[in-house]
């Protein structure tokens, strides 16, 4: 890779192939597969996932990385390959056993991948070998069953074909776990949130349902914490979550665009959320009690330092996130929080306030409203279905 800081260069291990994520000069990173013996670059791999966002190279590097090991644990190789193989390695990492004669026997891993994972690994795959066939000619009896078509399909004009993805676990709609009771009461007490930091992590995945990518994703310019910024996007004290690709710590937001920076070097564009009181609140603690410790030590303007003395005033990571909001759980008694579940709370209280399913996904960033439905929906309970329920139980007195 030419033009690369060679001490920027971060190397993730993997037995066999590993995954290497590379940091260019400009901030931006790519990945690429690698042999862990050699070093040798998978360029297979590579001419792939070029074609690909940062974001989605990351996540396609890890699961060709771990079928390549599987692939070659076998003995296979791309040329000869079968369609069956590819069914077997997905079998493996849906169960956590590897398929034989007699069944599924042998843990191959030591839990399965859940469907969402499993999806994008039969992406990667699919994507992986098609384009072998697309550069070299190599395996076209595997290409042709990958490209199998589905006739039928509904649309505008009548039925259509799609193409489907052979190896593709089954879909299964997405049920989404609430926070347990009296957690943001738990949460406050004294001695769980140990820094004003986590409690404004906390406060602030509360109160907007950021995913954790976002969160960490925030720089000071996109904080418009005062009513009337000359932003003009809205009149109320708000964020924006935008979508960069050289955030120091990797972080990025998942559906929200590019900001949108004018002459004035005012942030705009991306998704606005409103902020409360109370994470108004929590910042400013946060900046009294916390920040000014590694403000001189800074070389970003992420929001979220890390405040442990051996690495003081780095962007704090998702991973750092996600361990603050385990620990404080389970410091609460309330087990292992994540903080994708404060999420599901946001989402869900303002489907059951606003009953408006589009409105919700506009304000929390989801790409459609079809999403919010089937993820929250069975989780409202309404008034008017509590009066239905209790009307259908009610039992007429024997006679």
């Amino acid at each position: 890779m030419e033009g690369l800081d060679g001490e920027a260069v971060l190397s993730l291990a993997v037995a066999g192939w590993r995954v290497q994520a590379v940091r260019h000069p400009d901030g931006r990173r790519s990945y690429l597969v690698v042999d862990d013996l050699t070093g040798a670059v998978n360029q297979r791999a590579d001419r792939f996932l070029r074609t690909k966002s940062p974001g989605t190279q990351s996540t396609y590097g890890y699961r060709l990385v771990e079928f390549f090991n599987w692939r070659d644990a076998h003995g296979l190789r791309d040329e000869t390959l079968t369609l069956k193989d590819l069914e077997r390695f997905m079998t493996s990492i849906g169960t956590g056993l590897e398929p034989g004669p007699l069944g599924l026997v042998g843990a191959t891993r030591e839990e399965p991948l859940s469907s969402h994972a499993q999806g994008s690994a039969s992406t990667a795959i699919k994507g992986y070998y098609l384009s072998v066939f697309d550069h070299e000619r190599v395996n076209e009896a595997l290409r042709d069953a990958l490209i199998r078509e589905r006739v039928g399909v509904p649309g505008t004009h009548g039925a259509k074909s799609v193409e489907t993805n052979p190896i593709s676990p089954k879909k299964v709609n997405h049920r989404a776990r609430l926070l347990p009771d009296q957690t943001w009461e738990r949460l406050a007490e004294p001695g769980v949130l140990l820094t004003a930091r986590d409690r404004m992590i906390v406060t602030w995945l509360y109160d907007t349902g950021l995913r954790v990518g976002e969160l960490c994703g925030l720089r000071f310019c996109d904080l418009h914490l005062r009513e009337g910024h000359p932003c003009l996007e809205s009149r109320h004290a708000h964020i924006h979550v935008v979508k960069r690709e050289d955030n120091p710590n990797g972080a990025r937001a998942k559906t929200a665009g590019p900001p949108l920076i004018g002459p004035d070097d005012i942030v705009r564009g991306g998704t606005i959320r409103r902020v409360s009181p109370e994470m108004l609140s929590t910042y400013w603690e946060y900046l009294t009690e916390d920040y000014h410790r590694a403000r001189a030590l800074a070389d970003h303007d992420m929001v979220l330092v890390t405040l442990e003395q051996a690495h003081l005033g780095e962007a704090m990571t998702m991973k750092a996130v996600r361990a603050v909001v385990k620990d404080a759980g389970e410091r609460a008694g309330l087990g292992r929080l994540r903080p994708h579940a404060f999420r599901h709370r946001w989402a869900t209280e303002m489907l059951r306030l606003t009953r408006n399913s589009t409105m919700t996904a506009q304000a929390g960033g989801w790409a459609s409203a079809s999403t919010v439905e089937n993820t929250y929906a069975h989780l409202i309970d309404t008034p008017e279905l509590e009066q239905a329920l209790s009307a259908a139980w009610r039992r007429n007195p024997l006679v």
